[in-house]
């Protein structure tokens, strides 16, 4: 009888720890610092947790003069000191396993004219924890890269952020 009860006792505690680790393990908010520069309108991006889309952010930007190459990198380097942080709930159960940033308005005056919209994403945190940049991955599209600093976007396309989010979760 005494087994029994230790036993009950045990599985109950199981249970109990599962649940907590569950809990834990939950991502709950997303926070995006954002910058970005401004050519016939702000930068935007759209956020998706799998395939769910959760919302449409416009980035106010600095105003772009920029007409070589070199000067839209340094132009957003100098807009990316004003990034902003963006909130997204995620409390409605999604528990992704990915995130995505999709840079969806590029615009660009054109080949020595001057004027062009990029954007760059400074920092990612899931539950107020930053993530790594090795969980970071820029498709080839958006012509960016991602170093110490965060991660530029020349043209449209995707900033994928790959889970696990929480330390020590799967």
């Amino acid at each position: 009888m005494r087994y029994r009860l230790l036993q009950r006792r045990r599985v109950s505690e199981l249970v109990a720890a599962a649940e907590n680790d569950a809990g834990h393990c939950t991502a709950t908010s997303v926070e995006i610092d954002a910058a970005g520069t401004d050519y016939q309108g702000q930068p935007r991006f759209d956020v998706f947790a799998g395939a769910k889309r959760l919302g449409e952010i416009a980035v106010q930007g600095k105003e772009s003069k920029a007409s070589t190459g070199e000067q839209r990198v340094a132009e957003l380097t100098e807009a990316a000191v004003e990034a902003q942080p963006f909130h997204i709930d995620l409390s409605g159960g999604l528990n992704p396993k990915t995130i995505e940033i999709r840079y969806v308005n590029d615009q660009r005056a054109g080949d020595g004219r001057p004027g062009d919209r990029n954007l760059f994403i400074r920092s990612i945190k899931v539950n107020g924890q930053p993530v790594p940049n090795s969980k970071l991955h820029v498709d080839e599209q958006s012509h960016g890269y991602t170093d110490d600093s965060g991660t530029a976007m020349y043209t449209n396309g995707s900033l994928w952020v790959s889970g696990p989010f929480i330390e020590g979760c799967s």
